[in-house]
């Protein structure tokens, strides 16, 4: 069983294999477009899941050392890279707000 002392890592630290694992059913990093490419099982994902999946790849692309100034995502870029609909995507970055 884990302690709570065991969660602690530096603000740098990410567990690259539990990322991928993580990603890797639902998304590809295109390194060209700076973006995400989705596979079939995206579509089997909740909007929720899809922002929060988006915002992990973001963090692995910074990771990755793509040439992305941050890991945030304005809403409008959730929006366009995870094709989502305005109606749908904004109440949901509100509630994971």
């Amino acid at each position: 069983m884990a302690k709570l002392e065991d969660l602690i890592v530096s603000g740098s630290d990410m567990d690259r294999e539990l990322v991928g694992d993580i990603l890797a059913p639902y998304i590809r990093l295109d390194k060209e477009r700076c973006g995400v490419r989705p596979t079939e099982k995206w579509e089997e994902l909740g909007t929720e899941e899809k922002i929060l999946l988006y915002l992990v790849a973001r963090k692995a692309m910074v990771a990755l050392g793509f040439p992305i100034e941050n890991e945030g995502a304005a809403a409008s870029e959730v929006i366009s890279q995870t094709g989502l609909k305005a109606g749908t995507a904004y109440p949901a970055l509100r509630v994971l707000l």
